[in-house]
């Protein structure tokens, strides 16, 4: 981890050699070495040992979840750019419409986005706590999905939330969630296999429905889990 680096308004993750790596304060920017910066920047180091980055505007959404998800609020980079208005890097509340073509900090406002309202249609509709817990178990492990492109990660996350009926129990609220960022999901059908999304499918991540998923899931334990690994797995 690199702190103070002679640039500014700016941090960066190098996969190559990992490393995280953050600027100094200037007279446009704050010191980039704070909570949802390098949350942003370790998500991509997560990506990275999950299976390599697969898609760059993919990545750049997930360092955005950690970001939003551990701190339980929708704003990246809050105070970074010094007397602007808005003064932050990102928002989940933003209604970018997704588009394949357009720069991959952009794309990645459409996985971000959704995933924080995805979390706020579960709290609304399950409470703080048990919609926070079940957000986090139908997204965080999308991770190991090492999805093509972002509507195949929302995908998958609907894929998790499919029980043992092959229906899924919380279909309204993520399709809401990704609905609002341009991408249209079809609700599983018992016995029907076929693509739940109106773009290219995902590799689905095995497991049990949402529900039985979402017990005892918890998002600071599995980051926990994956340092120590990644830990061990370095010192050997």
């Amino acid at each position: 981890i690199k702190t103070n680096m002679n640039q500014d308004c700016n941090a960066y993750y190098t996969p190559w050699s990992p490393s995280l790596n953050f600027f100094f304060s200037s007279a446009r920017c704050i010191n980039t070495a704070y909570d949802t910066v390098v949350y942003h920047e370790y998500g991509h180091f997560v990506d990275d040992v999950i299976g390599g980055i697969v898609n760059g505007a993919l990545s750049e959404g997930w360092g955005d979840i950690l970001g939003m998800y551990i701190t339980g609020q929708p704003i990246l980079g809050e105070g970074f750019l010094k007397g602007r208005t808005p003064n932050y890097i990102r928002h989940g509340e933003n209604t970018y419409q997704f588009n394949a073509a357009d720069e991959v900090h952009k794309q990645g406002e459409a996985w971000m986005g959704f995933a924080w309202k995805l979390r706020k249609n579960l709290i609304a509709s399950l409470g703080a706590a048990s919609g926070a817990a079940l957000a986090d178990a139908l997204v965080i492990p999308v991770f190991f999905a090492n999805a093509r492109d972002i509507p195949a990660a929302i995908e998958a996350v609907l894929l998790r939330d499919v029980g043992e009926d092959g229906r899924s129990a919380h279909f309204r609220d993520i399709a809401a969630a990704a609905k609002s960022h341009g991408i249209e999901l079809k609700e599983p059908r018992p016995g029907i296999s076929a693509s739940v999304a109106s773009l290219p499918a995902a590799r689905a991540v095995p497991g049990a429905g949402a529900q039985e998923q979402g017990r005892g899931f918890s998002l600071s334990r599995w980051i926990a889990g994956v340092a120590r690994a990644l830990a061990d797995f370095g010192n050997g």
